[in-house]
């Protein structure tokens, strides 16, 4: 699958933008029939509903968007291109990455973090999981040095995305380009907590064995 780039960006038109869905019914019922629930930007696809995040090409969120400005997300791409509500929200954190892509890392946040939830289930990867998160935690560290200030935080650098003339912000593409966003884990919890036993029954045990395989792999490449 072709999947389409991932820049920061924000909700153009939604100021306090809280993360809420701000397109018609009828669009979203035309999206979920076109993308089949697959995240257009990663290529998760997402069988709960609950866990589906629509997005605007354009920017603007509003009941008069169109369905072709409109995609389908997962939730880990949706806090990248909605960087205000990641931010309002602190569900999200900036991580410098450039040897990893975006979907590549959303795909591996995501097993670590349903592999956590499985307890003893996944005894033997604890120590490959803990590599790997505070290998990330070190290059989160990197990203206030790339950017050259100091005083960082990812409020302020939402605002600063959100304030940039729109020349600067059309080409942000290249600034930005080795930069990732990673879910928190508080936010994780939020959403799909109270969900678990759901979700594992969208699950088979097929797909838990590629997601162990993916953080064996992961973690051996550090």
């Amino acid at each position: 699958m072709k999947t389409l780039p991932v820049l920061l960006s924000y909700a153009k038109n939604l100021p306090v933008d809280m993360g809420h869905n701000e397109f018609s019914d009828s669009v979203i019922k035309l999206v979920d029939k076109r993308d089949l629930h697959q995240c257009k930007f990663c290529g998760w696809v997402e069988q709960m509903p609950s866990l589906r995040r629509y997005v605007s090409l354009t920017g603007v969120y509003d009941t008069s968007q169109q369905q072709k400005h409109v995609v389908t997300s997962c939730l880990i791409c949706d806090l990248s291109l909605r960087i205000t509500m990641t931010s309002k929200r602190e569900a999200g954190r900036v991580v410098y990455m450039p040897e990893w892509s975006q979907p590549q890392l959303a795909n591996l946040y995501r097993a670590i973090y349903l592999i956590k939830r499985m307890g003893s289930e996944a005894q033997d990867l604890v120590s490959a999981i803990e590599c790997l998160e505070d290998h990330i935690d070190e290059r989160v560290l990197e990203v206030p040095r790339y950017l050259g200030i100091t005083g960082y935080s990812l409020s302020s650098f939402a605002e600063a995305i959100a304030e940039m003339p729109d020349d600067v912000y059309l080409k942000r593409g290249q600034a930005f380009s080795p930069l990732r966003i990673i879910p928190t884990q508080n936010y994780l919890e939020q959403i799909v907590g109270e969900q678990w036993d759901e979700l594992l029954m969208h699950y088979p045990l097929e797909s838990i064995e590629h997601l162990k395989e993916q953080v064996k792999h992961a973690a051996a490449d550090l």
